[in-house]
């Protein structure tokens, strides 16, 4: 149990790593297309093509949170895992996710446990 939680830290400081490594020059290329004076259609691609970016490094840090720990519900003590529509639509404050139990059908904020 003790490998496995050293395994899910290491996944989630990794892909936040990878986020960030790749926020930044998304941030700097949004930043230099509004301030350089360049084509209108230089513009838009540097604009599309920095938020394609962030987009594409955001699924797997996603994937990593979702998949990384499991969250319990406070009404029947169900350990479960949501779906990425479920993830991703609900409600959130750090640690905690507003979701439903699948066993129950209780919806709540409901705390992220690391397994």
């Amino acid at each position: 149990m003790n490998k496995e939680k050293d395994r899910n830290i290491k996944l989630t400081v990794l892909s936040i790593v990878a986020f960030a490594t790749t926020f930044l020059p998304c941030l700097v290329l949004l930043i230099y297309s509004s301030t350089i004076e360049m084509d209108y259609i230089h513009v838009k691609l540097a604009r599309i093509v920095a938020v394609l970016s962030l987009v594409v490094a955001a699924v797997p840090l996603m994937w990593v949170n979702i998949n990384v720990g499991y969250y319990k519900c406070s009404h029947c003590g169900e350990k479960f895992i949501p779906s990425i529509r479920t993830y991703s639509l609900g409600v959130h404050v750090i640690g905690t996710r507003y979701l439903t139990c699948p066993k129950c059908g209780k919806s709540g904020m409901f705390k992220k446990t690391m397994s």
